[in-house]
C-alpha cells in the first residue's frame, strides 16, 4: 500500500488536472474525504492533504471554481 501526501501545490495540481494526480483519479467524494481530513483509499493508496488550512483551501477551491466556469 502506498502512502500520499499531498502538499498545497499537490493540491492545486490535483484541481487543474481534473482531479487526476499521479496517475490517481479522484472522485468528488474523495476530494471532500480530503478536505475534511480524512485518509482516502484509491486502489493501493492511502491519501491524504497536509494541514494546510481551510481558509488557503478554500481559496485555493474558488480558484479552481472560477477557472472552470
Amino acid at each position: 500500500m502506498n502512502r500520499i501526501v499531498l502538499n498545497e501545490k499537490d493540491f492545486e495540481s490535483l484541481l487543474s488536472n481534473n482531479m487526476i494526480f499521479k496517475g490517481i483519479k479522484f472522485t468528488n467524494e474523495d476530494l471532500l474525504g480530503l478536505i475534511t481530513g480524512e485518509i482516502v483509499e484509491i486502489d493501493n493508496s492511502l491519501i491524504i492533504l497536509q494541514d494546510i488550512g481551510i481558509r488557503r483551501i478554500s481559496k485555493i477551491m474558488d480558484k479552481y471554481i472560477k477557472i472552470n466556469k
